[in-house]
């Protein structure tokens, strides 16, 4: 009778355990780790709430889930910054806002006279006049919409910084299954700015048994471990166990086995279908100088476009007739490069935006880490997937932020982060090619694809899959809609002209295929001009072009020009494309004279003519992506003509 009392609550333990509602918070860190006891109670109060919204009573016995906030590192900086400060004076200041940036003015106010046509003075004027506005193009650009006086001040701002790197793990004690998992860096200059910035906030996943279960080496708990981690989990394909809070597992059974009196205590705690090891081979940090060059925009008075000085202030044209530059402050687009004392000839470029330059010798954080990753299959024991991966990041430690001397910096840990990040990222791209989901084509519907498998599978939106019939791929589709245990997809492609997707055929997962986006680009060359054509084009499912259209830009050795193209495509295959082809174009003069008259002559011209494509280069996801174009045409004011090139889509 006592014997079958037992066996009667060993059961009803079970049932409860199975259906309870309670969760274990806990917190762990490393002995190392010094945090304030205060700031870990904060941590836990937050994690109760989280519990609370998903409706589960918090650090109630026996507790069906975890939800454990595992602190793998805290890091903490300082570093003291100049500062360049502009603060509003109207009395003592002598700057004023233009152009994103501050610039000095006379500290005198003006208006437009209409009448008169110039700025005059006036106590309420609203305009002030730039002191050193040495590319103004003319007296009036001087005068600029007043909005204040600012005065320069330099303040010196010491900052400190913390890093907290954890993993929240939301986990279900039965199965070791993990529900939630991600890892976190919280940053902030102190504790109580890092709970502020911190958002726990999780969601419970629905467990699929579809899904490969995969199972992390418990060492790998380090802030590596924690980012590969987060990019398994967000890949949602896997059914991921963490050995690592087996120990919490434990306990709570052992707590069952207490209530039920040594009675056997169940859990459906079950091996992996992988084990992922990741481990860190190496790693480094130093400290590295680099020459680098800083340009700032300054459209007042700065003396350079680009890191070629020139001398400022003044424009110039280039006059056809004699061949020479000739200053021209209003309608000149040229300025002329500062070189040297022994320099034999002046040298001029186009006006493009100045800007002030200087040259610096910057410290870096630089940053490497090697990592190995390792697949086991867990029931044989074979080696599935291994590999060296090679992370190498720089950032400044202080570098100049504006042309007024301010400087701002990077923190060193910032730079292991992202480091971490990168890495954790590359790793899960690369194992997931070899967990490939593989299902089957459920339905057919003209274009329109079912396929058996969803987000059972970790199907998502915007995934590619290679459909294959009898050993030979018929064609592509992109998943549009994923459903619980299907998705829909449309068919992107047709390798032939003879293929067909049908229910029932193979449908793999496609890591490789990229569609064009529909861009064509050319380069052509006629017998006295230079141009270039882009636009976009239309293709069907077998990747053949039915049209194209956009526009041109083209040089010849006096004229500019633009216009427009357009092309139906009669006949295209693999190795060839024909199509009628038209195109207008309106060409300009270049700025040769001082006759006003001369800038406004413009020509139309147009073509009418086949052209003629012959790939050179293609694969089997991208026929006829680059080759040579001929353009045979009859035109205007040109009757007769042949266009040679290049092209490329995209």
């Amino acid at each position: 009778m006592v014997k079958k009392r037992f066996i009667i609550a060993a059961f009803l333990l079970l049932y409860i355990f199975a259906f309870s509602t309670g969760v274990r918070v806990i917190i762990l860190k490393d002995k190392s780790i010094n945090i304030p006891v205060s700031f870990e109670n904060k941590v836990k109060d937050k994690l109760t709430e989280v519990a609370k919204s998903l409706n589960l009573n918090a650090n109630e016995r026996p507790a069906r889930y975890g939800l454990i906030f595992d602190i793998t590192s805290l890091k903490a900086d300082s570093e003291k910054y100049k500062k360049v400060v502009f603060v509003r004076d109207d009395k003592a200041g002598n700057y004023v806002y233009f152009a994103g940036s501050y610039y000095r003015a006379y500290h005198t106010l003006y208006k437009y006279d209409y009448k008169k046509k110039r700025f005059v003075q006036s106590k309420y004027g609203n305009y002030v006049r730039l002191s050193n506005y040495i590319w103004a193009r003319d007296e009036d650009e001087k005068y600029v919409v007043f909005a204040g006086f600012y005065k320069k001040t330099i303040k010196y701002v010491s900052d400190k910084k913390f890093w907290l790197y954890a993993s929240i793990t939301f986990i279900d004690f039965k199965s070791s299954f993990i529900l939630f998992q991600k890892s976190v860096v919280f940053t902030g200059k102190s504790y109580d700015e890092i709970l502020k910035n911190m958002n726990l906030s999780i969601k419970k996943e629905k467990f699929y048994s579809e899904k490969p279960t995969i199972a992390f080496y418990e060492k790998t708990l380090s802030p590596l471990g924690s980012f590969v981690k987060k990019y398994f989990y967000q890949e949602e394909r896997y059914t991921m166990y963490d050995r690592s809070y087996l120990n919490y597992l434990f306990k709570e059974m052992r707590y069952q086995d207490l209530i039920s009196g040594g009675e056997e205590v169940g859990t459906y705690l079950k091996p992996a279908h992988y084990l992922v090891v990741v481990k860190i081979l190496n790693s480094g940090y130093k400290l590295i100088e680099s020459t680098e060059y800083l340009e700032f925009s300054n459209p007042v008075n700065g003396g350079y476009v680009g890191k070629t000085p020139v001398y400022a202030g003044t424009y110039y044209r280039f006059d056809l007739k004699t061949g020479e530059y000739i200053p021209d402050r209003k309608k000149g687009s040229y300025v002329k490069v500062k070189k040297g004392a022994w320099a034999v000839e002046d040298e001029y470029i186009s006006a493009g935006s100045f800007n002030d330059l200087f040259i610096e010798n910057v410290a870096f954080h630089s940053y490497f880490i090697d990592a190995l990753v390792m697949v086991v299959d867990g029931k044989n024991g074979n080696l599935k997937v291994a590999k060296k991966f090679t992370v190498y990041l720089k950032s400044p430690k202080m570098i100049r932020e504006d042309r007024f001397g301010s400087v701002k910096g990077n923190y060193k840990e910032d730079v292991i982060k992202e480091a971490y990040e990168k890495l954790g990222k590359e790793i899960s791209d690369y194992v997931r090619q070899f967990f490939a989901i593989e299902t089957q084509v459920s339905d057919v519907e003209k274009d329109i694809v079912t396929i058996s498998a969803g987000k059972n599978y970790g199907v998502k939106s915007g995934y590619y899959f290679r459909v294959i019939d009898e050993g030979y791929t018929q064609g592509y589709i992109k998943v549009t809609n994923v459903k619980e245990k299907s998705a829909v997809s449309r068919v992107v492609r047709y390798l032939q002209k003879q293929s067909k997707i049908k229910a029932g055929n193979l449908a793999l997962e496609d890591f490789d295929y990229r569609p064009f986006l529909g861009i064509d680009l050319s380069f052509m060359v006629s017998s006295d001009e230079i141009y270039m054509e882009m636009g976009y084009a239309g293709r069907d499912l077998y990747a053949k072009k039915k049209y194209s259209a956009g526009i041109l830009l083209g040089v010849s050795a006096d004229k500019y020009k633009l216009g427009a193209y357009g092309m139906w495509y009669a006949f295209f295959n693999k190795s060839i494309g024909i199509s009628p082809k038209i195109s207008m174009a309106i060409t300009t003069p270049y700025e040769d004279s001082e006759d006003e008259d001369e800038y406004s002559q413009y020509s139309l011209e147009s073509k009418l003519g086949l052209e003629l494509n012959y790939p050179f280069y293609e694969t089997i996801f991208k026929p006829n992506a680059a080759g040579i174009i001929g353009f045979v045409y009859l035109g205007y004011p040109k009757l007769f003509g042949v266009d040679v090139g290049l092209f490329y889509n995209f």
